[in-house]
C-alpha cells in the first residue's frame, strides 16, 4: 500500500474506531436515563434514541471498523496473522460486531414496547445497561492494543519473517552483483559455503594441515568424500595459512574478468569465489 493511501485508510480507521466508541459512551448515557427516570416520556424516549444509536450509528461504525481494520492489517507489514495483538484486536473486533447485530433486534422489541407501553411497564424495561457497557471495555482494550502494540509474533508471523530475511539477503546479494558487473541472481548464500571450505582447506590446525575429514564435519556433511571430489583441485593452488584467508589472485584463471570487475568497482578482491 502506498504511504498516501495508507496515510488515508488509517484516518477512515481511525475516525471509525473513535466513533464507534463514542457512540457507545452515548448509548449508555440513554441507558443510565432509562433506567433512573421517573418520568415515563423521558424512558419512551430514551428507549427510542437507544434503537436510533444503534442502528444508524453504532451498527455501520463497527462494521467500518471491521472493514478498514483488516484493509489497514492486509496493506501493511503487521499483516493479519502475523501478530499476536492484531489477531487478538481482530477477534475482539469481530466478536463485538457479531454480538452487536445479534443483539440490535432485541433492542428494536424493546423500543416498540416502549413507545406502546404505560408507566408501570416502561419502568421494568430497564436501561440495557450490560451490552454496551461490556462492549465499551473490550473497545478500550481494543484501543490499548493498536497503540501500544505489544510484541509477540504468531507461529505464521514467525515464519513469514524467516522467509521476509531470506528474500531480503537474496536482495543484498543481487545488489551486490549488480554493482560488480554481475547479473542479479549470480551470487547466492551458498557460495560462502564454498569460499569457506576453500579457505579453510588450506589452513593448518596446530601446525599440521587441516584434514579434510574435519572440514567435512564443519561443512555438516556425513564423509568427506564429497569434499576431496569438489576440492580437491585446491592441491594446484595451494598455501597454508594460521588463520582462514581466500587469496583471490590464485585463483584469478576461474575468476577471469569478474575478478576485474570487482576491482573497477571499488569492491577489492574481499568477495568470495564462484567456485
Amino acid at each position: 500500500m502506498a504511504p498516501g493511501i495508507r496515510k488515508l485508510a488509517l484516518v477512515v480507521h481511525l475516525v471509525f474506531s473513535v466513533g464507534w466508541i463514542g457512540a457507545v459512551v452515548v448509548y449508555v448515557v440513554l441507558g443510565i436515563s432509562a433506567v433512573t427516570s421517573k418520568d415515563a416520556q423521558t424512558v419512551r424516549a430514551a428507549w427510542i434514541a437507544l434503537e436510533l444509536t444503534g442502528w444508524s450509528a453504532i451498527v455501520p461504525l463497527a462494521l467500518g471498523s471491521l472493514l478498514t481494520g483488516v484493509v489497514m492489517a492486509l496493506g501493511t507489514p503487521w499483516g493479519l496473522f502475523r501478530h499476536y495483538w492484531v489477531l487478538i484486536t481482530l477477534v475482539l473486533t469481530l466478536f463485538s460486531t457479531i454480538v452487536l447485530l445479534l443483539h440490535m433486534p432485541t433492542v428494536s422489541a424493546l423500543a416498540h414496547v416502549a413507545r406502546e407501553a404505560d408507566g408501570a411497564v416502561l419502568g421494568g424495561l430497564g436501561g440495557d445497561l450490560f451490552h454496551p457497557g461490556v462492549g465499551l471495555l473490550v473497545l478500550l482494550v481494543i484501543t490499548v492494543l493498536n497503540v501500544y502494540k505489544p510484541q509477540g509474533l504468531t507461529p505464521y508471523g514467525w515464519r513469514k519473517q524467516q522467509e521476509r530475511g531470506v528474500t531480503d539477503f537474496r536482495k543484498l546479494l543481487d545488489a551486490v552483483a549488480v554493482r560488480a558487473g554481475w547479473k542479479p541472481g549470480e551470487i547466492r548464500s551458498k557460495m560462502f559455503r564454498h569460499t569457506y571450505c576453500a579457505a579453510r582447506l588450506q589452513t593448518v590446525d596446530q601446525g599440521a594441515p587441516v584434514s579434510a575429514y574435519t572440514v567435512a564435519r564443519e561443512m555438516g556433511h556425513g564423509g568427506e568424500a564429497m569434499v576431496r571430489r569438489v576440492y580437491g583441485h585446491l592441491g594446484q593452488v595451494r598455501h597454508r595459512a594460521e588463520a582462514m584467508e581466500y587469496r583471490v589472485e590464485q585463483h584469478a584463471a576461474k575468476l577471469g574478468a569478474r575478478l576485474e570487475a570487482l576491482r573497477g568497482t571499488g569492491l577489492g578482491t574481499t568477495i568470495g569465489t564462484t567456485a
